[in-house]
C-alpha cells in the first residue's frame, strides 16, 4: 500500500476512488542479499539490510519519490505520485543515479544494486477495509518496471524507452534494444540510464528540436544593446527579463549572445534546474563548467588540469581557489586545509573564490553572466 505524503514541497493531490495517474515507477534491489545474510538470525539479518535500504530511500526522497514498499532487500518507488511532478521520469533518474552512487561508496566492496524504470498509467485506489490515506497501485505500467529491475545487470539501472523519451535530452541513455517481456506479445525497447545531463536546460531541450525565424523584440533588444555600452564605458550593469512561460525570454537572450555586439565578450552561463535542487552548488558548478568550457565527455584529470591551467592564465595569486572550484565540480581535493576545514568555512571559500574568479576574469575580458 501507499501512504499519502506531504514530501518535501507540502500538500498532497486529492485521490478520488480509482484515480488514474501518469507516473514513474522504480524497482530496486540490492544484489546478492540472500549471501549476506546468510546464517544471521532475523534481527541480525535486519541490521545488515536497513542501512542499505535508508540509503536508497533517501535517495527516492531527495528527489520527491515516495517510497510506497519496502520488499526485505529492496524498495518501490513512486515518482508523480501521491505528490504531482512534472518532471517525474526525470527524478526517478536522478534518484536511480544517486543510489547506485551512495551503494558504490557502502563499506562493502562488493555490494550492488539493481535499478528499473518504468514511466505509465496506473490507478490508485483506497486500500479495501485500510485507512483514508491508504492506497494501491495497480496497472501494466508496475509490473513492467519490476521486469526493468529484474533484466538489469547488478550495479546498473534499465529504464523502458517511454521513461527515456519523457526524461529527453535531460538524461544520457545507451541503446541495449529490444527485451521480451513474459505476458506481453511484444518485446520492450530497453535502455540503460548512463548520467544526467547536468547543463542541459529546458531551453537548450527545446532548441535541439530547431528553432523558427526570430522576429521583432527590437525595443528589447536596443535595452540589452544599451546596457552592453554602459559596462564596456566601466558602469557594471544589471538587466533582468521578466516575463509569463513561453513569452521568448531565452529565446531573446540566445540572439543577443550569438550577435555580433558581443562577439568580444566573454560570456558564462549560470543555471538550476527544477530537480536539481538538492544536489549541493549546482549553479555555481554550471557557471564553473561553462567559464572553462568544460565538455560533458571531459575526464576528471583533464577537467582539472583546466582548472589549473585557466586559473594560472588569469594570476597565480588565485591559485588559492583551486580547491574550491575541484570541490564544486565533484572532483578529488588533495589540499590539506580543505580537508581539514567544516561545512560552513569550505562555503566560504567557495563564494570568494568565485567572487575572485569573476573580478579577475572581468579585468581581462568583458564579461556576461546569464543566470
Amino acid at each position: 500500500m501507499i501512504k499519502r505524503n506531504g514530501g518535501r514541497n507540502g500538500g498532497t493531490d486529492s485521490f478520488s476512488m480509482g484515480e488514474r495517474k501518469r507516473i514513474t515507477i522504480l524497482f530496486a534491489d540490492i544484489n546478492g542479499s540472500t549471501a549476506m545474510i546468510d546464517g544471521l538470525d532475523p534481527e541480525q539479518a535486519d541490521e545488515r539490510l536497513q542501512p542499505i535500504l535508508d540509503v536508497m530511500t533517501e535517495a527516492v526522497e531527495r528527489y520527491d519519490g515516495t517510497v510506497h514498499q519496502w520488499q526485505g532487500d529492496g524498495i518501490v518507488a513512486l515518482f508523480g505520485a501521491p505528490v504531482a511532478c512534472e518532471h517525474h521520469a526525470v527524478h526517478a533518474c536522478c534518484a536511480a543515479l544517486a543510489m547506485q552512487d551512495a551503494v558504490r561508496q557502502w563499506q562493502d566492496i562488493a555490494l550492488a544494486i539493481r535499478v528499473g524504470l518504468h514511466s505509465g498509467e496506473v490507478v490508485m485506489r483506497p486500500v479495501k477495509g485500510g485507512r483514508f490515506d491508504a492506497f494501491d497501485v495497480i496497472g501494466p505500467a508496475v509490473h513492467l518496471a519490476a521486469r526493468m529491475e529484474q533484466s538489469a545487470e547488478p550495479g546498473t539501472i534499465r529504464l523502458t524507452a517511454e521513461t527515456a523519451r519523457l526524461a529527453g535530452s535531460f538524461i544520457e541513455a545507451r541503446l541495449l534494444g529490444p527485451l521480451p517481456v513474459r505476458g506481453l506479445s511484444r518485446p520492450v525497447e530497453v535502455m540503460e540510464l548512463v548520467r544526467i545531463n547536468p547543463r542541459r536546460t529546458r531551453w537548450a531541450a527545446r532548441a535541439g528540436h530547431g528553432l523558427t525565424d526570430f522576429t521583432g523584440r527590437d525595443r528589447e533588444m536596443a535595452v540589452l544593446t544599451e546596457a552592453i555600452g554602459r559596462a564596456e564605458a566601466g558602469a557594471g550593469q544589471l538587466v533582468t527579463l521578466v516575463g509569463e512561460p513561453g513569452m521568448g525570454k531565452s529565446r531573446l537572450v540566445h540572439e543577443f549572445i550569438q550577435s555580433t555586439r558581443t562577439r568580444d565578450w566573454s560570456v558564462a552561463k549560470m543555471s538550476a534546474m527544477p530537480f536539481g535542487r538538492n544536489i549541493a552548488y549546482l549553479p555555481i558548478a554550471s557557471l564553473v563548467r561553462s567559464w572553462l568550457q568544460i565538455r560533458q565527455k571531459d575526464d576528471p584529470a583533464e577537467i582539472g588540469a583546466r582548472i589549473e591551467t585557466q586559473v594560472g592564465a588569469l594570476g597565480w595569486d588565485l591559485v588559492d581557489i583551486v580547491p574550491a572550484l575541484r570541490a564544486v565540480l565533484d572532483l578529488p581535493v588533495e589540499d590539506a586545509g580543505w580537508r581539514q576545514s567544516n561545512p560552513a568555512e569550505r562555503r566560504g571559500r567557495i563564494i570568494d573564490g568565485l567572487v575572485r574568479l569573476i573580478l579577475r576574469g572581468a579585468e581581462t575580458t568583458p564579461l556576461l553572466i546569464l543566470v
